[in-house]
């Protein structure tokens, strides 16, 4: 993601780009979250493109490391979730934007049979600043929007 297309999503919503964004719940698990449309994206990630974009970088070089269960029964393609979920985060969707009726929550897509923990990954200090911290656990499922800051 360009720097120009970041500010844009920051700006004005995710309504022409798709943004990912991370949060680790209180097990230290660590979630991908898929905003698009008028998904809310917290405050700590619209801080700073660089360490975004270098959170972003970092997960995406994580190994694959586990399996993972689908827990969706839409037909779609959902290759971009489950291979998050193969590297231990669990998966999420703003499927909202596919629904008649909103739901106004991110839906869990795919999660990791053995989740990574936040501890067995080596995050710098300055990227911390854009992994979001969500009072919930991911096990329990689709988060509701309110959980969001």
């Amino acid at each position: 993601m360009t720097k120009e297309i970041w500010e844009e999503v920051i700006r004005d919503g995710a309504y022409a780009h798709e943004l990912d964004w991370y949060a680790i719940d209180n097990k230290g698990h660590i979630g991908m979250f898929s905003a698009i449309m008028n998904a809310p994206i917290p405050a700590k990630v619209k801080q700073s493109y660089d360490n975004y974009i270098g959170l972003k970088q970092l997960i995406n070089s994580l190994p694959k490391s586990t399996s993972f269960v689908l827990t969706t029964a839409d037909p779609r393609n959902v290759s971009h979730w489950t291979s998050y979920a193969e590297k231990g985060l669990f998966a999420f969707d703003f499927e909202d934007v596919h629904r008649l009726t909103a739901k106004n929550q991110y839906d869990l897509i795919a999660r990791p049979v053995l989740p990574l923990n936040f501890g067995d990954v080596n995050i710098p200090a300055k990227l911390l600043d854009a992994l979001v911290k969500l009072d919930c656990d991911f096990l329990n499922g689709d988060l509701k929007s309110e959980i969001i800051e």
